[in-house]
């Protein structure tokens, strides 16, 4: 029983993102006012890069550039796609 619940609590950034998916996606339903759904799925866009930088992180990685001792590399293509929809002012 004890490595079940630390099996499942150590997967504490997955339980932060659905908490947070949920919580966009109900907003985005439920509210009638275009604001708070707005809201709702800005809220649900940071779960899903939450998601996809928590499944990148690999305990030990490393940047992907060739060095010596270097055996495990993190996937930079993630990172990538999650900071592409952000959007600046072009005022």
């Amino acid at each position: 029983m004890h490595d079940v619940m630390h099996g499942v609590l150590g997967l504490y950034n997955y339980w932060i993102v659905i908490i947070l998916m949920m919580t966009g996606f109900y907003t985005v339903i439920a509210r009638p006012n275009l604001v708070k759904k707005i809201i709702g799925l800005f809220i649900f866009q940071t779960s899903v890069f939450i998601l996809f930088i928590s499944m990148a992180k690999i305990e030990g990685g490393t940047a992907p550039i060739i060095s010596e001792g270097a055996r495990i590399y993190s996937n930079p293509l993630v990172k990538a796609l999650a900071s592409t929809p952000i959007r600046y002012p072009t005022s």
